[in-house]
């Protein structure tokens, strides 16, 4: 194998391997920002309900969304980890 063909391999390599990341970049970003807004449009609507059950039916739906933002973790700070 010539030097030239090692490189484009190394690259290709380096390459795959940084699509991953990338992907899950991306998804990380999509799945929070999806979540804040589920919060926000949830408070809205809680500071306008008076029924008792759907007011306590939005306190969950606000708590399960604060969950699944809090359980999120950056991909960044995960490779830094690693």
């Amino acid at each position: 194998m010539h030097d030239s063909e090692h490189g484009c391999a190394l690259n290709a390599r380096l390459y795959v391997m940084y699509i991953p990341l990338r992907a899950r970049e991306g998804r990380y970003v999509v799945e929070r920002t999806i979540a804040r807004l589920n919060i926000e449009h949830f408070q809205k609507l809680l500071a306008k309900e008076t029924d008792q059950t759907k007011r306590q039916t939005l306190v969950e739906l606000i708590a399960d969304e604060k969950a699944k933002l809090a359980a999120l973790k950056d991909p960044k700070k995960q490779k830094d980890r690693a």
